[in-house]
């Protein structure tokens, strides 16, 4: 099958495998049993309604967390060092999306994506009354609305 590369920086990929869809359906049912998660649900489940307020302060979030310097995809024309946050919305869960802008070392230490939101102990922007949480939140809601 034709393969997206998802992670410019990273040289790993998901290998390809020619298994039947019975196969497929065994593995990711198996996989559904052990995680603890509900089953096949991600962003694009969920509406998100962001308001104009909302979007101006996560453009201004954006810019000033530079995120467009790595996620170029769609904002200028730089090579990308990081995901096109347009797939998001497709392959992720909500709330891993979130815990990931939290934490992304808990998740791939090796990452270069900064770790803006440590521990909860510096919001690194002044919107929201420096609250990372509804920064967090509303940063999530950008990314699965953005990706629509």
């Amino acid at each position: 099958g034709e393969v997206t590369t998802i992670r410019p920086n990273i040289k790993i990929r998901m290998p390809s495998y020619d298994l039947s869809h019975e196969a497929k359906l065994k593995i990711v049912n198996g996989f559904n049993a052990e995680s603890n998660q509900n089953f096949l649900t991600n962003p694009s489940d969920e509406e998100v309604f962001l308001t104009g307020e909302e979007k101006t302060i996560a453009n201004k979030m954006l810019q000033e967390l530079i995120c467009v310097t790595c996620h170029t995809q769609g904002f200028n024309k730089d090579i990308p060092k990081a995901p096109d946050l347009k797939l998001s919305f497709k392959r992720l869960r909500r709330d891993w999306i979130k815990d990931w802008m939290n934490h992304p070392q808990k998740y791939l230490p090796y990452t270069s994506m900064p770790n803006f939101f440590e521990n909860g102990t510096l919001a690194p922007v002044p919107y929201l009354n420096k609250n990372i949480d509804q920064q967090l939140e509303l940063l999530t809601k950008w990314i699965i609305d953005y990706g629509k």
